[in-house]
């Protein structure tokens, strides 16, 4: 991921947080804690994180594929209150949030919960696991042990069947704010894959005639009819002949 989009995807993510301290929430509804390690004299960010699997191409209008983000706490003690965040970026742009479907199963609720996403000005579409804008507001964040992982499962789709195709970008990251310390970026690799136009939209251009089909169409359409034209024109002249000579003959 480059670095601009790391600061722009930090400052998106942080702002729903909300500062460190407790503030009002927006229509009576809970923020998140925001994410705290147990180590604090660590310099470095304490949680790696990983995309793993996922397909090679998803098919606008149809199912949704999956994959996983995997958080390695990389100190001993724990850290809790982690919302990782998927950033999408299209080469051609085309994606919005209304066009994307996420969720990710959070393993202590025993459910799978939305991913809502929003736009920055950057053309980038980043998701918070249960960030403050959620319609969930019901998710702490993840726990990570000292020393240990944690994987989640993510369902990805695109329902919207006049999704154009593109080619997609996903990165995994997390935000963390720690006390006086300032706020930490963390992120994972590219995991690129292909976005598909829908089945309908496939067969609509299948369908369509192609310009190159049609001009030696019309030609041999042309063509014919002059072959035709001229084959009634000399059977007009022979019956006009026959009837000459007809006319002769009883002379």
């Amino acid at each position: 991921m480059r670095k601009a989009l790391a600061l722009s995807l930090a400052a998106a993510v942080i702002a729903p947080l909300g500062p460190a301290g407790p503030t009002p929430a927006a229509h009576g509804a809970e923020p998140p804690q925001l994410p705290v390690c147990g180590e604090v004299r660590v310099t470095g960010f304490p949680i790696a994180t990983r995309i793993q699997g996922g397909p090679a191409a998803y098919r606008a209008g149809s199912g949704a594929g999956e994959f996983s983000v995997q958080l390695v706490n990389t100190t001993a003690e724990p850290c809790r209150n982690v919302h990782p965040v998927v950033v999408l970026v299209g080469r051609d742009h085309v994606l919005t949030p209304t066009r994307i479907r996420m969720e990710f199963y959070d393993a202590g609720g025993r459910t799978w919960r939305p991913v809502t996403f929003e736009q920055t000005d950057r053309g980038e579409t980043v998701g918070a696991f249960g960030g403050a804008r959620s319609r969930d507001g019901g998710f702490a964040g993840f726990t990570v042990p000292g020393r240990a992982g944690v994987t989640i499962p993510v369902r990805l789709g695109f329902p919207a069947a006049d999704t154009l195709a593109d080619s997609v970008v996903a990165n995994a990251a997390v935000v963390q704010r720690r006390g006086a310390d300032g706020d930490w970026v963390g992120q994972s690799g590219d995991y690129t894959f292909s976005l598909l136009a829908s089945d309908e939209q496939e067969r609509m251009y299948e369908s369509a005639p192609d310009a190159e089909e049609l001009a030696p169409t019309g030609t041999q359409y042309g063509i014919g009819l002059a072959v035709a034209f001229g084959a009634l024109l000399a059977a007009g002249l022979l019956l006009l002949a026959g009837a000459r000579r007809l006319r002769s003959g009883r002379r």
